[in-house]
């Protein structure tokens, strides 16, 4: 399989809520670097993609635009969802839902693929993106 078929499939598994099969996707010492202050590890990744689907259910990276350059795949994504369940932030505010719909502008992505497994999803900083595009929409 290459980094495009990966990455594609560890999208389809957290956009899809089935967290048990992304972490297969996922290295040890995976690294997810631009939606957080600090870069999370493989752990408290799925932690937050967790924590997304049950505030979220139908959030969806919107991932399009996607080629790839040797072990790396790039793309953009427009991250949505709507806050119908309790969002419990790991670290941060547990909001109740209220309903309202949330879009993210559009951000570009690099993921790193070694030996089979995404190594790194580094995420580009925009203005209103990240958690806390998502935290000043539906707070």
């Amino acid at each position: 399989m290459n980094a495009l078929d990966i990455v594609m499939k560890l999208d389809k598994e957290i956009s899809g809520g089935e967290l048990g099969k992304a972490a297969a996707y996922l290295a040890e010492d995976f690294r997810f670097a631009g939606v957080t202050p600090q870069p999370l590890n493989k752990d408290e990744a799925l932690g937050v993609w967790a924590t997304l689907r049950a505030g979220l259910p139908d959030f969806n990276h919107n991932m399009r635009n996607l080629r790839e350059a040797g072990n790396i795949v790039y793309a953009t994504v427009e991250v949505t969802g709507t806050h119908t369940g309790t969002l419990s932030i790991p670290k941060g505010p547990t909001l109740p839902a209220t309903a309202r719909k949330w879009r993210n502008p559009l951000e570009r992505i690099a993921i790193t693929v070694r030996d089979g497994k995404a190594t790194e999803w580094a995420v580009e900083s925009v203005p209103g993106g990240g958690l806390a595009g998502l935290l000043g929409q539906i707070a």
